[in-house]
């Protein structure tokens, strides 16, 4: 005998099974993903977390994206060049860029990686509630699309205000597979900006470091020029008074003993060490291959130089000349020899 079912008991197990039916549909869906990611980055759960977000397939993405994208730019860049070495180091660019994908997917892998932990470690407010107030756009039955926004009052490493994260159902579990376009590009961008801004400031530091060696230069120069200054003024300080004492202990009615820079006999120079002397310390003084001021010449020592008496001669100016080495440089050539100061044995 069959027993009467009460309306009760009926509605009853229809809720159930409503709620059943309808329970196991919300487990289907994204949103019910993104609630699943959000009670693991609360649980502070490694493992749980990379269960939902394939790693190698997100990097892999990336990077693809990024590679399409740099191509582009090079190819671009390469049809508008009318430079031939510039078309042909942008091929060869464009053939190195595959070669590069694999290290680069690596790396990005090992990033994401390090940012999951880092969001783990990071996370002060419950993540699921968060997630699952983001917008989802489905692009497929089993293929969708999530826009994270940047979280007011969190620190947000990323430049981007929101990013898109691509998810996929696979073997009926949703996992995160990659970055949306919009992401990429944007990321691709924001790359080539901030390299462009370390360029330009490698290049500001190179600049600065050039003027702090330039001025290095020139202060070490007039320092320099200050020392022959200072020593060629106590150079004609001893030869005053070098003269004021020939001129004391020579005889009455001679003639004034001359100075050391125009020497009696020539020949007693030879093999001394003489100091290049003008009125101007910036003078460069005339290096000759002949003892006459008629031949032009490009060669010049500067005041201060040292240098070695080889030979003299009297030029057809009426000039005494001397035959010099400089000990410095080595060069030879023919100075007048009031360009000269050599002190007498």
């Amino acid at each position: 005998m069959l027993r009467k079912v009460s309306p009760i008991a009926l509605t009853g197990g229809a809720l159930i099974v409503t709620f059943v039916i309808s329970a196991y549909a919300f487990a289907q869906t994204p949103r019910f993903f993104l609630f699943k990611l959000g009670r693991a980055i609360d649980s502070d759960s490694t493992a749980r977390v990379q269960a939902l977000i394939d790693i190698d397939r997100t990097s892999e993405d990336f990077v693809k994206g990024m590679v399409e994208l740099a191509k582009a730019e090079l190819v671009a860049e390469t049809q508008t060049t009318e430079n031939g070495f510039e078309t042909l180091g942008g091929m060869m660019a464009i053939n190195m860029i595959d070669g590069m994908a694999e290290g680069l997917r690596v790396q990005i892998a090992n990033q994401i990686k390090d940012e999951l932990a880092s969001v783990l470690d990071r996370a002060e407010q419950p993540v699921t509630q968060y997630l699952l107030s983001q917008t989802i756009q489905m692009s497929g039955r089993n293929t969708a699309v999530v826009t994270i926004n940047k979280p007011q009052g969190v620190d947000w490493e990323h430049s981007l205000d929101s990013v898109d994260i691509e998810i996929k159902r696979i073997d009926g579990f949703w996992q995160v597979v990659g970055f949306g376009d919009r992401t990429i590009r944007e990321t691709y961008q924001a790359r080539q900006l901030e390299a462009q801004a370390n360029e330009e400031a490698e290049q500001a530091r190179i600049e600065a470091e050039r003027s702090k060696s330039l001025m290095n230069i020139g202060m070490e120069s007039n320092r320099r020029r200050a020392e022959l200054a200072e020593r060629r003024a106590f150079e004609l300080e001893q030869q005053n008074e070098t003269l004021q004492w020939q001129m004391q202990q020579a005889p009455t009615g001679s003639s004034v003993i001359q100075s050391d820079r125009t020497e009696v006999g020539t020949s007693s120079v030879v093999g001394q060490v003489g100091t290049l002397v003008a009125d101007n310390a910036k003078a460069r003084i005339n290096l000759r291959e002949q003892p006459t001021d008629s031949i032009p010449t490009r060669r010049y020592g500067l005041v201060g130089d040292e240098v070695t008496i080889q030979d003299s001669t009297t030029g057809d100016d009426g000039y005494t000349w001397y035959n010099v080495e400089f000990q410095v440089s080595g060069a030879v050539g023919w100075i007048r020899s009031d360009f000269i100061s050599v002190y007498a044995d």
